[in-house]
């Protein structure tokens, strides 16, 4: 989708990174005929040009970089101080809702479980403040130790010198590939390095939680928490905001300072949704934020659907299956027209708008799979 907004040609047969659906500028949704962006569509039918929210969809081959997303107030901060590389000011909490296995780093783990890794790795621990650091650790025993605790070994995990990063990943390399036995974390660690070699952000696999969720399930991240998206397939919304605070695992511009100040360093696993059921055929995963809400919606084949009107601006982004698509009026039950679904069709939705939705029988449609499965996006509802 960037690389449309963009003017590039778009190749069907290539594997692409993410898809953005949404208005920010950074790369904003083109109405398919007319080529003019959505931000114009909504000005010229009397609606605010920006949706709230930022929609897309993300395929990750590789490890992404290690990073956070800042407050408000951060945001704004920024984007005064540097709007090149910070190009709004708005802040970006974000929900990923799985379509595969999905793996991820995700906010601190547990005190214990660093302390117990950082002890069986010393080269590492010697890094990060060597025993005065393995101390705080073992001694925090309210949040706020803990959180100072894990503060000082990542700030001095990212401000050690390039020499020091790389002896400490040479040395750690060899200690878990000769070590009688694998943690997870040491199997992450590998699996790190074997991509960004000497990258100081290999050492996050023994500071970040190493989660893994299934199709249909999802996490929320809220803002200055350290997360590394790893491996897999997922529909990631957020509010409309292009702001990364990146410090490892990227060839791109990072800020580690900036990283280092802003994380709550809470050393709590994310919490893992998997959605309140609507009805029988739709779940709706719903973050502590106002922007937005997801709802996950599978109608069988052959069936028909009726998405009831909600209140803000909407989008509708078909996965899979095939089938049709209109808008009820007063009270009809069926549209006066409509239009065809298919995987990778996306349509607006305006405030109140009763939507009809129709999957087609699979044989007939001869579609790779039997249902239609779509995602809505709308702000939060609550």
């Amino acid at each position: 989708m960037h690389a449309y907004s963009a003017g590039a040609v778009v190749d069907p047969t290539r594997p692409y990174a993410e898809i953005w659906i949404g208005t920010h500028p950074s790369g904003p949704a083109l109405l398919r005929h007319s080529h003019a962006s959505l931000a114009d569509f909504l000005v010229a039918g009397g609606e605010q040009p920006n949706l709230p929210y930022l929609l897309k969809i993300l395929s990750v081959a590789s490890p992404l970089s290690i990073q956070a997303h800042p407050d408000k107030q951060l945001a704004e901060r920024l984007h005064s101080d540097n709007p090149h590389a910070y190009k709004d000011d708005n802040h970006k909490p974000e929900m990923s809702v799985a379509l595969t296995d999905f793996e991820g780093m995700c906010n601190f783990r547990p005190v214990a479980d660093i302390l117990a890794d950082l002890e069986l790795r010393s080269e590492l621990a010697a890094l990060v403040g060597g025993k005065a650091s393995l101390d705080a650790l073992s001694n925090s025993s309210s949040s706020e130790d803990r959180r100072a605790a894990i503060h000082v070994v990542f700030s001095s995990l990212m401000s050690a010198s390039k020499e020091a990063v790389a002896s400490a990943l040479d040395a750690t390399v060899i200690a878990v590939k000769t070590a009688s036995e694998r943690s997870d974390a040491d199997d992450l660690f590998l699996r790190l390095i074997s991509y960004y070699p000497g990258d100081v952000g290999c050492f996050a696999a023994y500071l970040l939680n190493h989660i893994r969720i299934s199709p249909g399930q999802a996490f929320f991240m809220a803002a200055n928490e350290p997360h590394a998206y790893l491996k897999g397939q997922c529909v990631e919304i957020m509010a409309c905001s292009d702001n990364v605070v990146r410090a490892g695992l990227t060839p791109k511009f990072k800020d580690v300072s900036t990283l280092v100040k802003m994380l709550t360093y809470k050393d709590d696993p994310p919490k893992i949704m998997s959605g309140e059921k609507v009805d029988g055929c739709s779940v709706v995963y719903k973050p502590p934020v106002e922007e937005f809400q997801l709802t996950k919606t599978v109608v069988p084949s052959g069936s028909t659907y009726e998405i009831t009107a909600a209140k803000g601006p909407g989008m509708i982004m078909v996965i899979g299956g095939q089938g049709w698509i209109g808008v009820l009026s007063g009270e009809r039950q069926k549209p006066e027209s409509r239009l065809p679904l298919q995987p990778g069709s996306v349509y607006y939705v305006a405030d109140s708008t009763r939507i009809y939705i129709e999957a087609d029988h699979a044989m007939a449609a001869d579609a790779p799979s039997p249902d239609l499965l779509f995602f809505r996006a709308n702000i939060n509802q609550d």
